[in-house]
């Protein structure tokens, strides 16, 4: 479990999944299969974790399986809502945007699952489920968001002469000396002003949102029911040019 838990996002690309569509478009790569391919030490990055893992005799196909979610036991960690998969990250997300904000460490939020005894713990863990809403409703599916996600396939399809499938296994740097240009537009104070104007189609993404259905029991481990999600294809249309370029100017991608 230890070993899954630590290599379940070994498998994402440079901007994880912001340049993720168009790797699986060109090259048919996305982060479970890299994940697999990484583990088992069928692409190079991953051949020494490949012999540490075997060395001490880690069984490898299990720790995949355990990381694709095939087995159903450790408390849902791996298969279930509440999964080592988002509370570290949306933590850490929701520390960055809103650092004012008393949020519970990933530490808190596992520990409450896992335990189950008190209302205290039902509180922390409905509470993470809320907060992941927050994320993506304020920062993954956000107009920002969305048009940020825009610039990095805009760029990577322009440039796809120079993308190898190796740069799937490569690092962030290593992929904007590639884009050129696309560090530049993202940290820009004019950035939605600036893609806004590139746009010459609307852009179409999956919104999520998530809810807790408190109905289902909590201690009695229901989660499938109680932490639950829908989805629903949103787009952002063109005629959202008539924001003005002034007050689109004063944020950056990166604005608190």
């Amino acid at each position: 479990m230890y070993v899954a838990a630590l290599l379940h996002d070994v498998g994402h690309a440079p901007l994880s999944h912001s340049l993720e569509p168009v790797f699986a478009e060109v090259f048919g790569l996305e982060h479970h299969r890299a994940t697999e391919d990484v583990i088992s030490g069928r692409e190079p990055i991953g051949r020494d974790l490949y012999a540490i893992l075997r060395r001490h005799d880690v069984d490898v196909e299990r720790v995949i399986a355990i990381i694709a979610g095939k087995e159903l036991i450790y408390d849902g960690f791996f298969a279930g809502p509440i999964n080592f998969d988002t509370i570290e990250g949306i933590l850490r997300s929701l520390a960055f945007v809103r650092p004012n904000l008393s949020i519970p460490s990933p530490e808190v939020v596992t520990e409450a699952a896992l335990r189950r005894k008190t209302i205290k713990d039902r509180e922390v863990v409905d509470d993470f489920w809320n907060y992941k809403n927050w994320i993506y409703q304020n920062v993954i599916n956000s107009r920002t968001g969305v048009l940020a996600d825009y610039a990095c396939q805009m760029f990577m399809r322009l440039h796809l002469a120079g993308i190898k499938k190796t740069d799937y296994f490569g690092t962030e740097d290593q992929m904007f000396r590639k884009l050129p240009g696309l560090m530049q537009l993202l940290i820009s104070p004019s950035f939605e002003a600036d893609i806004v104007e590139r746009l010459e189609v609307p852009i179409t993404f999956k919104s999520r949102r998530f809810f807790v259905d408190t109905y289902a029991d909590f201690f009695a481990r229901e989660d499938k029911h109680r932490y639950k999600q829908d989805k629903h294809e949103r787009t952002l249309q063109l005629r959202d040019r008539i924001e003005t370029a002034e007050s689109l100017s004063k944020r950056d991608l990166f604005s608190r």
